[in-house]
This record gives C-alpha cells, structure tokens and sequence, in this order.
C-alpha cells in the first residue's frame, strides 16, 4: 500500500498519516501540496482495485496495473481519487499542479491514450501528460509523447511553472 505522512516543520512530531491501498501490489511515487486549494495530491500505479471514489475514472481500466491520483483534505481526513490509463499497462510517477489548481500528471501508458483536441502529440507513443480539474472529475487536457512507440523513456522529473509551462523529463 501506498503510505502518506505529515509532519511539522522540523520533524519533531508526526501531524497525521495514512495509506491508500488494494487487493494487490499499489505504490505512490509522487505527492504536491496544491497551493490553490489545499489539497494534497498524490499518484503511482496499482496491480490492485482501490478504494477509488469522486474522481472522473471510478473503475479501473484493467490490464497489468493502472495508474491513479488522490486528493486528500489538507488535515488527511477526505479523499477524492480517479484512476488514469488504459486497460494495458499505466503508472503515473509526478503529480504537479498550475496556478488555477488543475492538476498535472505525467507517466507511462503501453496503451492507446486518449489525447484532447487541439494539443501537439506524437501518436501511437508511451508517455503521456495529462491534465485534470482540482476535484479530479474532469479532462483540462491530455497528451502522448516519446520515441519509437515503447515505454524506452523513464519518467525522472515534472514541473508545471507560474506561467503555466510544463516541464517533463526522462532518460
């Protein structure tokens, strides 16, 4: 399972914490503070069904493990949650947000990954940029990018600045 813990700013006291979990293997690689809201967000990828509910993507897609995101109530009490892929292989592995709140993700698909109108994309590729409302519930935008159709880039650093720039590397 998936665990989250605050604690005070000089480690002297563990505020709360929490874990997010299934019948399976699940595993949290990446978790932001959204300034805009308050919210905790947090993201990774699932063997399993999770305790998903609020988000736009209630049930799992299927296949060898799914991606997904949390946002948690600033004092860890609530959580609303969507799953994000395909029924092939996802991970999501940075979670970011921009300005107004909507939320960023950014990780690895080996399916075909729904891509928004009116965005630059290379199709048929293995990376994706995905972004959602703050409450999880809606598509801002998505899309796909990467070399020669497979999963040959590792997701390694995200960034989505003030300006609303996104930022992904990998190698």
């Amino acid at each position: 399972d998936a665990i989250v813990a605050k604690f005070n700013s000089d480690l002297s006291e563990l505020v709360w914490s929490t874990f997010f979990g299934g019948s399976s293997d699940d595993a949290a690689y990446s978790i932001k503070e959204n300034e805009a809201n308050g919210g905790i967000y947090f993201a990774g990828g699932t063997a399993g069904d999770l305790p998903i509910s609020g988000g736009l993507n209630t049930t799992a897609p299927g296949g060898v493990s799914d991606g997904f995101i949390v946002r948690l109530d600033p004092d860890g009490s609530s959580a609303t949650s969507t799953y994000v892929g395909t029924s092939s292989y996802d991970q999501v592995y940075f979670v970011d947000m921009n300005v107004d709140g909507d939320v960023y993700a950014y990780g690895q698909t080996a399916g075909n990954y729904p891509v928004t109108a009116d965005v630059w994309s290379q199709a048929g590729q293995r990376q994706f940029i995905h972004s959602f409302s703050p409450d999880l519930s809606t598509t801002v935008l998505s899309t796909v990018f990467g070399s020669n159709g497979d999963i040959n880039i590792s997701p390694t650093a995200f960034l989505v600045d003030r300006c609303n720039r996104i930022y992904a590397a990998g190698w």
